[in-house]
């Protein structure tokens, strides 16, 4: 076999600074008439090697070659010059055992703001399995925390590859800004898209819990209601939050019509209900549950107050309220209201104020009949028959007018009530006290006068958590006309 080293070693560099060598040899194989065409192909491809090879450094002579073992062969080509010539060009590269970067990472920014870099290396393949990073490792050379999004080995030839890497910023971004969403019930949404790497997921996660305060992105009183996370490979999440505005918001109001009877003429009688239906924050509520018996006519109409309030939570946060709404003067018959609450009978006390007659008969006023049916002083009858410190009811010297004798005096009366914790036997000594008290009077719930005692019953009630009480309730009646109680009279 003869060989030639053609002129001198071509070279190139590309702009990444990488150096590709192009070495050219004729060959011509020994003379023998008896060898075909494809034997003398053979041979040259034979002499040619493959790609990978080391790279063929012809000697000073121009007739020999060493091999360097710091470039590789990646590419063969050869061509007959004539019948018992080739030629044969060789092009190669540096071996490159470990990476050596291409150029500048490339930077691109989207319409979001992500930050995403792409970076090449140029290496033999046999460094290849130590060299390559797992998608979601940091990429050192593309900033702290850029991390490795996919990665792409392109084969030049020689066991020799263009390794590309693409990392992409998974720092926590905002991405774009919040939209709105706005229902014909005014109801406000944002939406706001973040990205965040799975390092990062669960405080973020903790920081945008459901019901958080979401003012900073969404704006004032807004508040998180939803959540949901897409996995970005295994680079981490797009986390799209949802908050609604919180506060007073109107749902709707309906007007009803309801029949309550017929009039004197037989006409029906209807009466117009509104319903209103709100939801609000639950630090509204204490303000809405004030309403009820408040004047409804912002949402309704003159005069129309509210009579009943429904209250729904939705959530921690959020409550709906339903409210109707009447007018009072309307011709429905309500149910008679009954005052009895339950809530605190320890520091309940009620009065009842009515009149009632007290019946004077003769021997209370100190005059009797005779034999002859006249009405004559008991005295004049009988001596001593009659007293008035002790059988006249009223304080007196002595009888009173005749014309008193067997009326009906009208007399104001007062019934006291309270409440004592437990049955009645726990307050036995209570009761039977009152009894010994003096039995006259001057104020009574804070009417003065000249009270008498009348009656003193109980009765066993319970509270609104079904505990007893004993109600007492006690009666007193006011001195007739100018007249005050005798304390001496038994009635």
């Amino acid at each position: 076999m003869q060989i030639t080293h053609y002129n001198n070693i071509d070279f190139s560099i590309d702009p990444n600074g990488t150096i590709t060598r192009t070495a050219t040899w004729h060959v011509m194989p020994d003379y023998d008439p008896t060898t075909g065409w494809e034997s003398l192909a053979e041979a040259v491809r034979a002499w040619a090697g493959q790609p990978g090879d080391p790279w063929r450094l012809p000697g000073n002579d121009a007739q020999s070659y060493t091999t360097d073992p710091d470039y590789v062969i990646t590419a063969i080509n050869c061509k007959a010059l004539s019948r018992y010539m080739y030629e044969v060009e060789f092009s190669g590269t540096a071996g490159n055992i470990t990476a050596v970067p291409l150029g500048e990472p490339a930077l691109r920014i989207n319409a979001s703001g992500e930050r995403e870099k792409t970076l090449k290396w140029r290496l033999h393949g046999n460094a290849l399995a130590d060299f390559l990073p797992s998608p979601g490792t940091t990429i050192e050379l593309a900033g702290e925390l850029y991390l490795c999004a996919a990665v792409n080995c392109r084969p030049q030839g020689g066991n020799v590859y263009e390794v590309t890497l693409e990392a992409r910023d998974m720092a926590v971004l905002l991405l774009g800004t919040p939209s709105l969403t706005k229902s014909g019930t005014l109801e406000k949404v944002r939406k706001a898209k973040w990205r965040v790497s799975a390092a990062a997921l669960d405080e973020f996660l903790a920081g945008h819990d459901i019901n958080s305060d979401a003012s900073a992105w969404a704006g004032a009183d807004y508040y998180v209601s939803a959540l949901n996370c897409t996995p970005i490979g295994a680079l981490g999440y797009y986390v799209t939050v949802e908050a609604r505005h919180l506060g007073i918001r109107m749902i709707d109001i309906r007007c009803e019509m309801e029949f309550s009877g017929y009039d004197l003429y037989g006409n029906p009688v209807t009466e117009k209900v509104y319903t209103g239906r709100w939801q609000l924050r639950a630090d509204f509520c204490a303000e809405f549950d004030r309403r009820i018996g408040g004047s409804a006519v912002e949402w309704s109409e003159e005069g129309f107050i509210i009579r009943t309030l429904n209250r729904i939570r939705i959530s921690e946060m959020e409550y709906e309220y339903t409210l109707t709404a009447r007018n009072p003067n309307t011709t429905v018959n309500y149910a008679p209201m009954i005052y009895d609450p339950r809530h605190s009978l320890g520091s309940r006390k009620d009065y009842e104020f009515f009149t009632m007659d007290f019946h004077v008969n003769a021997r209370m006023a100190g005059w009797g009949m005779n034999s002859a049916g006249t009405l004559v002083k008991l005295n004049n009858i009988q001596p001593e028959n009659w007293s008035a410190d002790d059988d006249c009811p009223f304080h007196a010297t002595a009888e009173l007018p005749r014309s008193i004798c067997d009326t009906s005096l009208t007399c104001s009366a007062v019934g006291e009530c309270f409440y004592r914790k437990g049955l009645p036997n726990l307050h036995a000594a209570t009761l039977a006290a009152w009894k010994n008290e003096p039995k006259i009077v001057s104020s009574v719930g804070g009417c003065h006068g000249n009270w008498r005692k009348l009656e003193q019953r109980t009765a066993i009630v319970t509270d609104t958590q079904n505990r007893p009480w004993t109600k007492i309730e006690r009666r007193y009646i006011d001195a007739p006309t100018d007249y005050t109680w005798n304390e001496n009279y038994n009635f």
